[in-house]
């Protein structure tokens, strides 16, 4: 948890979009490096045996795609300056995944 938490901003913030589809997604946005990263480390929906990223363009931002069975499941872009991590927004909205 400590590389986890040295990449991170003091100030980061994490927004999540299931679209009342996942049950993992965040209601509001989380603030702050700590717990951000307890959140991250506990959610288990990153690490499916099946899975991999990409580094693909997603709305003109750099963004890593999870990839399960050939389809989208999860979208991470991240707001990086200066070495750390500001923003993360995450996207498991299955709706919004479809063109990814």
């Amino acid at each position: 948890m400590t590389t986890l938490t040295n990449l991170l901003s003091e100030n980061v913030i994490l927004w999540t979009d299931g679209g009342g589809r996942t049950r993992t997604a965040a209601l509001r946005p989380i603030y702050g490096r700590e717990a951000v990263a307890r959140i991250s480390m506990r959610t288990r929906r990153f690490w499916l045996e099946n899975a991999h990223f990409e580094l693909k363009e997603v709305n003109g931002q750099a963004a890593l795609v999870g990839l399960a069975d050939g389809r989208a499941w999860t979208v991470l872009a991240l707001d990086v300056e200066q070495g750390q991590i500001q923003a993360i927004r995450i996207i498991a909205n299955p709706e919004k995944l479809t063109r990814v």
